[in-house]
């Protein structure tokens, strides 16, 4: 699942170290769970995952402007929007 996540991240343009800042995950626990040395819990992997569906649901809506993930404002950015529902749309 972990393994999954990152391929998800990378595909998105998206580091490691700015996905575990926003979502609040320590960026130790990530490496650690990505070498296989911790596991994730169900609720760690829900909020993570959660985090996921809405950058890509972000990227399928915004796909003519391509989103940035790069850093930890761009990201915290796009997710606000998200919540608060604002579409992107183009033509």
């Amino acid at each position: 699942m972990i393994q999954t996540m990152k391929a998800q991240l990378e595909s998105l343009g998206c580091p490691a170290d700015t996905f575990c800042a926003v979502a609040g995950f320590p960026q130790t626990k990530w490496t650690r769970a990505l070498r296989g040395t911790v596991q994730l819990g169900g609720p760690e992997l829900e909020k993570l995952g959660k985090i996921i569906t809405a950058m890509h649901e972000i990227t399928v809506g915004a796909k003519a402007i391509r989103p940035s993930f790069r850093t930890v404002e761009d990201l915290t950015t796009m997710l606000d929007f998200h919540r608060a529902m604002i579409l992107w749309r183009v033509g």
